[in-house]
């Protein structure tokens, strides 16, 4: 008889714990699909994207997109040094270059496709998950805090791969992406002292761009 009893609260006990750990797990799932969809349902054909990258050893990238009705811009500099701008028309893309403040006026190539050759939207940092069972799996390993940046509350959601850390920032409100932060791990998991951080920073504006901006430098 005490055995029986034993073993039910056994069973109680690891009925909890497994209910607990699926209510956590899918607490995590349900907050990182409602900031996807809150960032996949801003609706606007008027914006422009801003993104930074400081790279290891010290080397920044600078991307920009510019889009306005069918018509789009992407920019793309290293180190403010030579400068590449994919124009697009609705129709095809146009490459131009820049280096030195001077600019090739002819298109450098000619990309006749009928879609754009880059493009950037307000879901592009969301980590890669093509579907509601990868958003899920995805949130076993993630780890979720709230944390106000520049002003902002956010959501931290930090996950371990590859001996690397990640840190994305995202905006409660919005669900737009602001930072995100890629630290070195050593063999115990514990962030490296001397290893420099890859840091992404993200500005977003809205119904700014002119036609001017998206006119190309030759037409």
């Amino acid at each position: 008889m005490k055995g029986k009893m034993v073993l039910k609260i056994i069973l109680i006990i690891f009925t909890i714990l497994v209910l607990g750990l699926l209510i956590f797990i899918f607490t995590k799932f349900a907050i990182i699909r409602g900031l996807l969809e809150k960032a996949e349902n801003i609706s606007s054909n008027n914006y422009h994207i801003e993104k930074t990258t400081e790279m290891k050893g010290g080397d920044v990238h600078f991307y920009n997109y510019y889009k306005k009705d069918g018509k789009s811009l992407f920019t793309i500099q290293v180190n403010n040094q030579a400068k590449y701008s994919y124009y697009y028309n609705g129709e095809r893309t146009n490459l131009y270059y820049e280096e030195d403040g001077k600019l090739i006026v002819e298109p450098t190539i000619e990309l006749s496709e009928s879609s754009e050759f880059f493009k950037m939207d307000f879901t592009n940092a969301y980590f890669g998950t093509n579907s509601n069972f990868e958003l899920l799996v995805f949130s076993l390993k993630a780890d979720i805090k709230s944390e106000n940046y520049n002003g902002k509350d956010c959501y931290v959601i930090s996950f371990i791969h590859d001996s690397l850390k990640d840190e994305t920032y995202i905006e409660k409100e919005t669900g737009l992406c602001l930072k995100r932060v890629i630290y070195e791990l050593d063999t115990e998991n514990s962030i490296l002292k001397d290893g420099m951080p890859n840091l992404e920073a993200w500005k977003y504006e809205f119904d700014n761009v002119s036609d001017d901006i998206l006119k190309e430098p030759v037409e």
